[in-house]
């Protein structure tokens, strides 16, 4: 070794004592590049099961839920070595150099932290979607992986790891909204968002049974579904039962009620106790994204349960999104998929719906005289 090389190696750090954190780290990143391939190809076949008819098969099922399985058993582990190596890389007091490696380091864990975070919320949502067909035991690795997930975005404020920006590289796609994490709110929203368009079907098939026992005093030409669903849904709607006075004994819904609205009654009371067993899959798997005003713990047996308030924000807030979405599906159900559609319709066809429809809208003319004294 020369004399000037001497003398740089005299004044340059000693990174052999970091040596076993510098493997770490590699056979990390490597993890991370493994994992995000077993990502995409798990979302490759959740696409081919939205485009394939033959999705009811039942080995087909099986194995991807021991996919899925597999996968939020790797996500926790992947979870716990991104703490250790960031808990590591968090050295202060070290030489400049050293230190610049180490934010690097830093760094290029973040941008794979972020690709893989990316990846894990569309997972999510497709289980989530899958859940409503193939059972509880999929909500609980949804419920797994979104615990994994919160872990992995909590890092960024506990090790200041989070950037200006939400772009990896050229290969990952830019996120336009900020990440969030996964609460029971945003996990009722993606439960509400796959069941709209079924919700939507099922409430059409409820309002044309009920608007068939009313006699009409309209005019004959508005008999087609399109009108029956519009007339039905402001003329005959009324408000529904709660689901506490349904489950009380005695009471049951008859086939007609006064209302002549039984079957919406049974689809909203349906809904309610589908939220309410998500609730309960929620608190026996993870009472912690529950937070500590949505459990209480009974005095006498000590068993954690959740708080009635918190229950019905719940119900309100899932009711709130998921029937808005099937207004959305309804006005495209009613304009182009119904058997006689609007939209396909030629407009003096529809001008009795228009009238009927006019006189639900203020047109401010009464307010305009009150002020003028007219």
């Amino acid at each position: 070794m020369s004399r000037h090389t001497q003398i740089l190696a005299k004044w340059l750090p000693n990174l052999a004592e970091y040596e076993t954190l510098f493997k770490e780290y590699r056979d990390l990143q490597s993890n991370i590049e493994c994992l995000i391939n077993r990502c995409n190809l798990l979302l490759q076949k959740f696409n081919m099961r939205h485009t394939t008819r033959m999705n009811y098969l039942i080995d087909e099922n099986e194995f991807q839920a021991s996919d899925i399985e597999d996968l939020s058993v790797t996500i926790e582990t992947m979870t716990e070595k991104f703490e250790s190596i960031f808990k590591q890389l968090d050295m202060k007091d070290l030489h400049p150099l050293t230190l610049a490696k180490f934010a690097n380091n830093r760094k290029s864990l973040w941008n794979g932290k972020l690709k893989l975070q990316f990846l894990i919320q569309d997972i999510i949502q497709e289980i989530c979607s899958l859940y409503l067909i193939y059972g509880d035991s999929l909500f609980i690795l949804a419920i797994r992986i979104s615990l994994a997930f919160n872990k992995l975005y909590n890092l960024d404020k506990k090790y200041e790891l989070k950037s200006d920006i939400s772009i990896c590289n050229n290969g990952c796609p830019c996120i336009m909204f900020p990440m969030r994490k996964f609460s029971v709110t945003r996990l009722l929203q993606i439960v509400a968002l796959n069941r709209a368009e079924l919700c939507c079907h099922k409430l059409i098939d409820c309002l044309l049974d009920t608007y068939k026992s009313y006699q009409q005093d309209d005019d004959d030409g508005s008999d087609s579904s399109s009108l029956e669903i519009y007339m039905t849904l402001t003329k005959h709607m009324t408000p529904h039962q709660s689901y506490e006075r349904l489950d009380e004994p005695g009471i049951e819904i008859s086939e007609k009620n006064e209302n002549g609205f039984a079957n919406l009654e049974e689809l909203i009371f349906h809904e309610e106790r589908r939220v309410i067993g998500v609730l309960q899959i929620i608190l026996k798997n993870a009472p912690e994204m529950l937070g500590t005003d949505g459990v209480r713990r009974c005095k006498n047996t000590g068993i954690v349960k959740l708080n009635t308030k918190a229950q019905n924000k719940a119900l309100e807030y899932y009711e709130q999104i998921l029937w808005g979405e099937v207004s959305n599906y309804l006005e495209h159900v009613i304009l182009w998929w119904a058997s006689s559609p609007l939209a396909a319709r030629l407009p003096h066809s529809s001008q009795h719906l228009r009238e009927w429809i006019m006189q639900f809208i203020p047109t401010g003319t009464g307010e305009f005289h009150e002020y003028t004294g007219c």
